[in-house]
């Protein structure tokens, strides 16, 4: 019994990490690193008793050893504001010292280890219970599943299959009238793509080219655009494919809520794609790794071969987070063991997935007959980093490569900060190339001319914080691309301040006869604790 401390220092970790993200894993999740830890410490305790015969000192170090080891990525998170790049440096030495020199301390000891053993038995134990008593709690709180969590509720056809079915006709709408003759419509999302004055402003980068593209194409450009909500994808889509802003749409959700199903609910049971359907339109869907599909609305859901080939389980998710509180990583990149610890396949898929969208979209303009609602959702130029500028992959490096995260939870440094700025302004070059080339496509292949909206759901992170308004740059997070191409262009008494919200209510309005009103543009800013509780802050943001 005097071990027990053992099973409990090796376990607690572990159950701590997952009763911080119950909303997003579950303990099936952790039940491989359980195991492993606790093989491990088991193992660590026999063998040690070669060396340190006395079984009090022996589990002593044993736990010792376990503690450290978990704790070194909190350590060096907590070291790199005022350290830097060496953070992680003067974590692994701190870390050996205390090691050595707490275990050589023990070994000699000569009274109290029973005590100490007793002591830490009880205190690890409570320690154990407390976290499972969280993980329960927030569990039952919480039932929506991992943010980036792949939706496979229904075996897909190849993307061959489905736009052949998209070839076989135009069905009525409901109620009786034909959308024949109404444009098609893309609803293209660059996931954090920056408005141009802000990547002159922050980032330092022309992108005059894809301006200058869009305004030959015909297209208008809403220079002044902020999002409604941004801080995260699931506030803004949320939002604009509702057409309505997200206090609205959640008037009676507890504000301190963490509980994400009334998101995915209205993502995956939008609005938009429900009026258009009612026209008379069909929905084409295309795969995107980290939103929440439909089958009940769809006509074509398009993913890429191999769909079923990767599928990054949100076990996978926790074992990166899990590593990254270890000195794994650390010393992998020290040694030069792995230049990249990332999910298996997840990097080639989520390039694969992107590529796939760009060459798909003119093929399903050429394929399908008029009209269809095309939702295609480009998860870059937002982190991870996995496209250079030339398309090639993205040589890995210190932030942003593997992992979908952003802002103060990957840019900690100036130094971080500066590789976030380089990375992204690469990265954005090559979306914004395949993107010039799928508009170009859809534009030339389309049998009518489509209206489509280019848009992104939020601007990028490298001087924002998703956890506080205070030192954030807001105007980085908000202004946004929002750019409209229209049959004929119909642009008359567009503003150029126009938001997410409206845009849906402006389309619909102008080729579906909706006669929906504008709302005000407004902008609100919420915490990623607190998804419900919405703060105004348009009036924060020099536009």
């Amino acid at each position: 019994m005097h071990a027990l401390h053992i099973l409990f220092v090796s376990t607690y970790p572990i159950l701590f990490l997952i009763s911080h993200n119950a909303t997003e894993a579950c303990l099936g999740d952790a039940a491989f690193p359980l195991a492993l830890s606790l093989a491990f410490s088991i193992f660590a305790y026999l063998k040690l008793g070669f060396v340190i015969k006395d079984a009090y000192a022996r589990s002593l170090v044993v736990s010792l050893f376990m503690a450290l080891f978990f704790s070194f990525g909190h350590a060096a998170g907590a070291f790199e504001p005022l350290l830097g790049a060496f953070a992680e440096h003067f974590a692994a030495a701190a870390w050996t010292i205390v090691f050595f020199i707490a275990a050589a301390g023990i070994v000699r000891a000569k009274d109290g280890l029973d005590v100490a053993c007793g002591f830490l038995n009880i205190i690890s134990g409570i320690a154990v219970v407390l976290a499972a008593v969280n993980i329960v709690i927030v569990s039952s709180n919480a039932a929506a599943p991992a943010d980036y969590a792949p939706d496979t509720t229904a075996k897909l056809p190849s993307y061959e299959v489905a736009l052949e079915r998209l070839a076989c006709g135009v069905p009525a709408a409901a109620s009786g009238e034909t959308a024949l003759k109404r444009p098609s419509i893309y609803y293209i999302i660059l996931d954090g793509y920056a408005r141009n004055d802000v990547m002159n402003e922050v980032y330092h980068h022309d992108d005059s080219k894809f301006l200058r593209f869009l305004n030959e194409k015909g297209f208008f450009v809403a220079e002044k655009s902020l999002a409604n909500h941004a801080t995260l994808t699931r506030h803004s889509l949320v939002s604009s494919l509702n057409m309505q802003y997200l206090q609205k749409i959640f008037a009676g959700t507890d504000p301190g809520s963490r509980d994400l199903a009334g998101f995915i609910d209205r993502f995956k049971d939008n609005e938009a794609v429900k009026y258009a359907k009612s026209k008379g339109y069909r929905y084409v869907a295309f795969y995107t790794f980290g939103t929440y599909r439909n089958p009940a609305l769809e006509d074509a859901y398009l993913a890429p071969p191999g769909y079923y080939e990767y599928q990054p389980p949100s076990s996978e998710e926790f074992s990166r987070l899990l590593l990254n509180t270890t000195p794994i990583p650390y010393l992998a990149g020290f040694f030069g063991i792995v230049s990249e610890l990332s999910y298996p396949g997840q990097i080639d898929y989520l390039r694969k997935s992107t590529n796939f969208i760009f060459d798909t979209l003119p093929k399903v303009a050429r394929t399908a007959k008029n009209p269809i609602f095309v939702y295609a959702h480009i998860g870059q130029p937002h982190p991870p980093f996995i496209f250079d500028s030339d398309g090639s992959a993205m040589p890995a490096g210190r932030i942003g490569d593997v992992i979908i995260n952003d802002a103060e939870a990957i840019v900690t440094t100036p130094e971080k900060r500066a590789e976030y700025r380089d990375r992204y302004t690469r990265q954005a070059s090559f979306i914004a190339k395949r993107a010039m080339e799928a508009i170009d496509g859809i534009l030339k292949n389309s049998p009518e001319p489509p209206v489509i909206i280019l848009q992104s759901d939020h601007g990028p992170a490298s001087e924002f914080k998703m956890s506080t308004l205070e030192g954030s740059n807001l105007k980085e997070r908000f202004a946004i691309l929002n750019a409209f191409y229209f049959p004929g262009g119909k642009y008359s008494g567009i503003s150029h301040e126009i938001s997410p919200v409206n845009n849906f209510r402006m389309v619909f309005d102008r080729f579906l006869d909706a006669k929906m009103e504008l709302l005000t543009n407004e902008c609100y800013f919420s915490t990623i604790d607190m998804p419900y509780k919405f703060t105004r802050i348009d009036g924060l943001i020099k536009n």
